[in-house]
């Protein structure tokens, strides 16, 4: 725990500011596009980067130098993107203290994550970032992690969207992008997930097909053959090696070393 903040008072008793439950309900205004916002500075003050911009406002405050104090002069932002800022805003004021806290819905994470991090909001960023596994589906994922660089994330998502039955709907192609797209298709196209699972099912299942020859000597031989419909005659790869060549490939091209 930080060291309270001592606050001087009229008589020789000193008092300390509480580190969880003493709460600056000073509004800073801040203008983003055309659009005006009014936060409590003391949510801002759990970023890094906003308490140092707090620390050197306070050393230099002017008369004419009062940024964020009054509608009339806002902090102004360049270079965020007005619904990211929405984003982060609306997980920020959620609940806190609480043993359960709310989940933000999962349009909010990675923009509420991207700027967690750009303004170095610690506690906020673990939060968000411990939401991704059980928030995101597949396409997600990889959405999150090529977001924010998070190379080692991609492999995982990238193998399991190759070997599920069902094709990609358009939704998860806008959101892992063309290169993804492209890598997983090919490999769906060459192992089919649906012909790959058809045909376990089959060859588990035929026990051959019982062929009877006559011998020169006028005796009968009798052997099992595979028929041609479980296509043990022409095998398929078995199920342990589609996914391993499957594995092996995404591994390639995440690391840049296999071409599409």
């Amino acid at each position: 725990m930080e060291k309270e903040t001592k606050i001087n008072t009229v008589s020789d008793i000193s008092v300390y500011k509480h580190p969880d439950f003493y709460f600056d309900d000073t509004l800073v205004f801040i203008k983003l596009e055309d659009m005006l916002f009014s936060v409590h500075k003391s949510k801002l003050l759990k970023s890094k980067a906003f308490s140092k911009w707090f620390e050197s406002q306070e050393s230099s405050r002017t008369e004419e130098h009062n940024e964020g104090l009054s509608p009339e002069t806002p902090i102004t932002m360049q270079g965020i993107v007005l619904s990211d800022f929405e984003a982060f805003l609306k997980v920020l004021y959620a609940r806190e203290f609480s043993d359960i806290r709310p989940l933000p819905e999962v349009a909010l994470i990675i923009p509420a994550y991207r700027l967690a991090v750009l303004w170095q909001f610690s506690e906020l960023q673990d939060f968000l970032f411990s939401l991704v596994d059980q928030s995101f589906d597949d396409a997600g994922r990889i959405a999150f992690a090529k977001a924010f660089g998070l190379k080692a994330w991609l492999h995982a998502p990238h193998v399991k969207l190759c070997q599920r039955d069902e094709p990609l709907t358009l939704d998860e192609a806008k959101k892992i992008g063309i290169d993804s797209l492209l890598v997983i298709n090919n490999l769906r196209e060459e192992f089919p997930p649906k012909k790959l699972a058809l045909h376990q099912r089959l060859s588990a299942e035929c026990g051959g097909v019982l062929q009877q020859q006559n011998n020169y000597n006028y005796s009968y031989s009798s052997t099992y053959v595979h028929c041609g419909s479980c296509l043990k005659s022409h095998p398929w790869p078995t199920a342990q090696t589609v996914n391993s060549t499957i594995e092996t490939r995404i591994k390639e091209w995440v690391e840049g070393t296999l071409q599409l």
